[in-house]
C-alpha cells in the first residue's frame, strides 16, 4: 500500500510540474524563434546592402569604361574635323561649292563630339532675330556721350589695328588668327561672287551682345570692269541661345554700296594743297563708273584779300577742278562770307547739295584738305551709314612731322587720333535732324566734338579704326584769340603730332648728351656769339 501511495504521489507531482515545464519551454521557444528571426533579418539586410554596393560598383565601372571609349572617340573625331576644317580653310570657295566642306567648317567651329554631321544650310541659313537682340541691348544701355561709345578695331590678314594696342598695330597670332580665319570663312560662304576676296574687317566686343564683325570683300578691277566691293555683317553671340542656333549669325545681311558720296570740304586759302588732294583722289579712287563722287568746296575768303585777289583765287581753283572732270569728278565751289568757321562751311556745303526729285537722301562725307584715303575707305563710307539709324566716324591715322624718315610705316609714324571727330560719313537728313553744327563756334575745333556728342545720343555711332584714311602732317598755328578750351585742344593736337614719344625721347637724350660734352669741353656751341660759352651741366 505504501509503495502504491508513493507511486501515485510521484505521478501527481509530475502532473503538477508538466504545466510549469510546458510554459517555460514555450517561452524559451519564442525567445529562440525571435532571435532566429532577428538574425535572419540582419543577414538579409546585409545581403541586400552588399548586392546594392556590388551593383553600384558594376555600374560605375561600366560608366568609366563607356566614358573612356567616348573620350577616345571624341578626340579622334575632333582630329578628323580639325583636319577637314584646315583643308577647307585653305580655299574659302570650297565652303560654298559643296555641302560636305561647309559641314566640315561648321563641325570644326562647334568642336563637336557626335558622329552625326551638323547640317550646313546653303540657301536659307537659320538666323536668329538679330534685330530683337540689338533692341534688347539698346534698351539696357544707350551711350550718352563720346566716352561711352564702344570703339571698333580693324584687321586684315596680318595685323590688328587699334588705338588700344601698343604702337597702334599688332600681329594676328594664336587664337586671334583662328577666330579671324573662321569669320572670314563664314563671310566667304555668303558671297554672291566667288571672285570676291577678303580685304578688310572691323570688330568690337559688346558685353551685352557678343563680338560684332563687319567683313569687307573686294573684286579687283579687271580690264574695263571697275573694282567691286561687298560687305557681310556678322555677330558671334555670347548667349547660349546664339551659340546653339549658330555660332555666327548674319547681322545685317550682305550688301554692296554704289551710291554717290558727296564730299564737303571747308577751305580757306591753301589752293596748292587742294591740288595735292585732287591728285590723290583720282589716282587712288577709280572714279569713272565705279565710285561716283561729288566734291563741294566751301571756300572762305581770306581776311587780307582784295576783291580782285579773291576772284582770281576762285578762278584758279575752278581751273584746277576742271582738269579732273574728265576723270569723272563732279564738283561745286561755294563761296562763304565771314571768317573761317569749319562748322559754317560744312553746313553751307551740305545745304547746297541739289538732288533730283525722287532721288535718295544724299550721303555726305565731311573731309579736310589734308586727308588721304583709298577706295576701301570710300566703300566703308558708303556701306556703314544707315539712314535714320547709323553714322560712321572713322578713327583716322594721323602722321607725325618726321614720318618721312620712318618710311610711312603704320608703326611709330603716327597715331590713331581718338580725339578727332572731324571726319564723318552720314546722311543729310540725319545731320539736319540734329540741327547741324553749332554755328556760334568759330575758329579751330570744338564744333565736331559737340556734333559727335549729339550723334551718340541719337544714333548708333560706328567709331572704327580705318587704316584706309590718313591725315597728312602740316604745321598748325593756334590763334591766341581762340577760347580757352579751343586753345588747349589746338595746342594739345599740335604737341601730339610732333612725333613718336619714344623717338622724341631718344632725340632729346642724344641732344642732352651732346650738350653735356660741349659744356664739359668748354667749347663754344654753334650759333652762339663769341662772348658766350656753355656752363657745365
Amino acid at each position: 500500500m505504501e509503495f502504491t501511495r508513493g507511486i501515485h504521489h510521484i505521478q501527481a507531482e509530475r502532473m503538477r510540474c508538466i504545466p510549469r515545464m510546458a510554459g517555460t519551454l514555450w517561452i524559451e521557444y519564442i525567445v529562440i524563434l525571435a532571435l532566429l528571426v532577428a538574425l535572419a533579418e540582419k543577414q538579409y539586410s546585409t545581403d541586400i546592402t552588399f548586392r546594392q554596393k556590388v551593383a553600384e560598383v558594376d555600374a560605375l565601372a561600366q560608366q568609366l569604361k563607356a566614358s573612356k571609349t567616348e573620350t577616345e572617340a571624341s578626340q579622334s573625331e575632333k582630329r578628323q574635323w580639325r583636319e577637314r576644317y584646315e583643308e577647307a580653310s585653305n580655299d574659302g570657295k570650297q565652303c560654298k561649292k559643296t555641302l560636305r566642306d561647309c559641314e566640315a567648317v561648321e563641325q570644326a567651329r562647334h568642336h563637336t563630339t557626335t558622329l552625326a554631321p551638323t547640317p550646313c544650310p546653303t540657301a536659307a541659313r537659320p538666323v536668329l532675330n538679330i534685330t530683337a537682340v540689338y533692341t534688347d541691348a539698346t534698351a539696357r544701355f544707350k551711350p550718352t556721350g563720346r566716352f561711352q561709345v564702344l570703339g571698333w578695331e580693324a584687321f586684315n590678314t596680318r595685323h590688328v589695328f587699334s588705338p588700344y594696342r601698343i604702337k597702334g598695330r599688332v600681329n594676328i597670332e594664336g587664337v586671334t588668327r583662328a577666330e579671324t580665319n573662321e569669320v572670314i570663312a563664314f563671310g566667304t560662304s555668303l558671297l554672291p561672287d566667288p571672285d570676291l576676296k577678303f580685304s578688310h574687317g572691323t570688330f568690337r566686343v559688346h558685353p551685352l551682345i557678343g563680338i560684332e564683325y563687319l567683313v569687307d570683300f573686294v573684286k579687283p578691277a579687271s580690264g574695263s570692269e571697275t573694282a567691286k566691293h561687298h560687305r557681310v555683317g556678322v555677330l558671334r553671340g555670347f548667349s547660349p541661345e546664339l551659340s546653339e542656333a549658330t555660332r555666327y549669325a548674319v547681322r545685317a545681311g550682305s550688301q554692296g554700296a554704289t551710291q554717290t558720296v558727296h564730299m564737303v570740304m571747308p577751305l580757306a586759302g591753301r589752293v596748292e594743297k587742294l591740288a595735292v588732294f585732287l591728285k590723290m583722289l583720282v589716282e587712288a579712287v577709280p572714279l569713272p563708273g565705279g565710285d561716283p563722287i561729288h566734291l563741294t568746296v566751301a571756300y572762305f575768303r581770306a581776311s587780307d584779300q582784295t576783291d580782285a585777289e579773291h576772284t582770281a583765287t576762285v578762278a584758279n581753283m575752278t581751273v584746277l577742278l576742271d582738269q579732273h572732270v574728265a576723270s569723272g569728278l563732279k564738283y561745286t565751289v561755294l563761296q562763304v562770307d565771314g571768317g573761317f568757321s569749319r562748322g559754317v562751311g560744312l553746313e553751307s556745303g551740305a545745304n547746297s547739295i541739289v538732288m533730283e526729285q525722287g532721288a535718295p537722301d544724299p550721303l555726305m562725307f565731311f573731309v579736310d584738305v589734308d586727308m588721304t584715303f583709298d577706295a576701301g575707305f570710300l566703300f566703308r563710307c558708303r556701306a556703314t551709314p544707315v539712314l535714320g539709324e547709323r553714322v560712321y566716324y572713322p578713327t583716322v591715322y594721323s602722321l607725325y612731322q618726321d614720318h618721312v624718315s620712318i618710311a610711312r610705316e603704320m608703326q611709330n609714324a603716327g597715331l590713331w587720333r581718338e580725339a578727332g571727330f572731324g571726319m564723318v560719313c552720314l546722311y543729310r537728313s540725319d545731320f539736319r535732324e540734329l540741327g547741324g553744327f553749332d554755328k556760334t563756334i568759330t575758329g579751330w575745333g570744338k564744333e565736331d566734338v559737340d556734333l559727335f556728342d549729339r550723334m551718340v545720343r541719337a544714333f548708333d555711332v560706328v567709331r572704327a579704326v580705318d587704316e584706309g584714311i590718313m591725315h597728312e602732317w602740316h604745321d598748325k598755328v593756334c590763334d591766341p584769340n581762340l577760347t580757352a578750351k579751343q586753345l588747349i585742344m589746338c595746342n594739345g593736337a599740335k604737341a601730339n603730332m610732333e612725333g613718336d614719344k619714344m623717338v622724341l625721347g631718344s632725340k632729346l637724350a642724344h641732344a642732352r648728351h651732346q650738350l653735356a660734352e660741349i659744356a664739359s669741353s668748354g667749347t663754344k656751341s654753334p650759333g652762339l656769339a663769341d662772348n658766350h660759352t656753355i656752363a657745365p651741366v
